[in-house]
């Protein structure tokens, strides 16, 4: 199960990455050459970044590359690698419950005074639908930690 969730993740990855690329390079093309450029897009790439961002998140917790606690175990002895990947995981498990649960509310809110991310003519973009990728993101992370707990010490390590 989990691997079709990475599946999907890496899916929508890689399509955000390109069609970031794909329509900042012709936002780029029609201010330079045409001195015009399409309203809404600076925003929806703002969007895109977001997304790009939170599921890219999920999937460092997957394959467990946090930085910072990489550069931690390089300086405690092999010992306590163990504990202390334990100990990093539930810290990571209740911030992204917490951050979940906030994410949540947030969105909710959103969606309640139906607030808008941009206007493509005549049409309102809701800002939820964009957003709703945090509180998922945040879920992401916490299953991939959980799932952590069970995973082999060696299992994604290079």
């Amino acid at each position: 199960m989990e691997e079709n969730i990475v599946k999907i993740e890496k899916f929508l990855l890689v399509l955000f990455v390109i069609l970031m690329i794909i329509l900042s390079f012709y936002q780029l093309i029609l201010r330079l050459f045409f001195h015009s450029g399409i309203l809404w897009m600076d925003i929806f790439l703002r969007y895109l970044v977001l997304n790009t961002a939170m599921i890219s998140a999920a999937l460092v917790t997957y394959y467990r590359k946090h930085f910072a606690m990489d550069a931690i175990f390089n300086f405690i002895d092999k010992k306590w690698h163990k504990k202390m990947k334990i100990i990093s995981n539930t810290f990571v498990l209740i911030i992204s419950i917490f951050l979940t649960i906030a994410a949540y509310k947030f969105v909710k809110e959103e969606f309640l005074h139906s607030s808008i991310a941009f206007t493509i003519g005549n049409m309102d973009i809701k800002a939820f639908i964009f957003q709703i990728s945090i509180p998922i993101s945040f879920l992401l992370i916490a299953f991939h930690t959980i799932l952590n707990y069970f995973r082999l010490d060696n299992e994604f390590e290079i």
